[in-house]
């Protein structure tokens, strides 16, 4: 990356997501080069450890906060690969879901371990995933446009298309309920919301014929799914994992997918 605005670490971490974008067809690779060669990484001080980091798009800007995660960066910079005037409008659990997912199995020793940021968020887009297809939620991310999901997702639900989009619409409606503190467990028309998109979930795979892996992936993520609606969601997550362990399904790593189809391999074995 041939950037004044680096230093020599940063840029060995902007030349890492090669492979992220070698493998998406739909990616724009001039304006990556673009946004690569101009992009600034700045520290700063935040005592909210919640916030590790983040990226500006208006200002092509990555801001590292102290203190910050092993994998902040790689983070970061997936988003500024990722970020334009399209894919600004995407919800936004779909966005950290995904730009976190794509970190974990880009960049993580441990890809399969999500146990540090954006459970649930994660958990959402591989449910899309396993219902859809990993190549309809990676064109939707990369695009903005997340009317593919949707249309698949009624294709193989056998419904009209107007029950896809309102089982997406609440199932945003029910992040953002999260994020700002709203959600009620007590409120019968917010759990009646969520529960539209579990039971439409349940319905779609109800008609499709999953091979083993993807059978085996939806069955643990729409059970970790329904914990979102817990009262203590990120324990019942945690609690979930460590009973179960981790299915090991790559989804957008072409490394991975080669390297998880085999049963002898030690280096993911030790998850499950």
């Amino acid at each position: 990356v041939q950037n004044p605005n680096l230093s020599t670490e940063e840029k060995r971490q902007f030349y890492k997501c090669i492979n992220l974008i070698l493998d998406n067809p739909y990616v724009n690779k001039e304006a990556v080069y673009h946004a690569f060669s101009y992009v600034n990484v700045e520290e700063y001080y935040s005592d909210n450890g919640n916030t590790q980091g983040d990226y500006c798009y208006e200002n092509n800007l990555i801001r590292i906060y102290d203190p910050a995660g092993g994998n902040t960066l790689s983070h970061e910079s997936i988003h500024s690969i990722y970020s334009n005037e399209n894919t600004r409008v995407l919800p936004r659990y779909f966005k950290e879901g995904m730009t976190e997912l794509l970190n974990n199995e880009y960049f993580d020793d441990q890809p399969f371990c999500e146990l540090d940021n954006y459970y649930y968020e994660i958990i959402a887009v591989k449910l899309l995933c396993d219902l859809t297809s990993p190549d309809v939620v990676l064109k939707a991310y990369t695009t903005g446009d997340m009317s593919g999901i949707s249309d698949v997702l009624a294709r193989n639900a056998g419904t009209e298309l107007y029950k896809a989009e309102d089982a997406m619409i609440k199932l945003n409606v029910t992040f953002e309920r999260i994020y700002s503190g709203t959600f009620d467990l007590s409120n019968e028309n917010m759990i009646s919301d969520f529960n539209v998109v579990l039971n439409y979930f349940d319905m779609c795979a109800e008609n499709m014929e999953f091979d083993n892996k993807t059978q085996e992936a939806y069955n643990y993520n729409s059970q970790l799914l329904k914990y979102l609606a817990t009262e203590d969601l990120n324990q019942s997550y945690l609690d979930y994992v460590e009973r179960n362990g981790y299915v090991t399904k790559a989804y957008f790593s072409s490394s991975l997918k080669g390297d998880s189809t085999s049963a002898n391999n030690p280096k993911y074995k030790i998850y499950k």
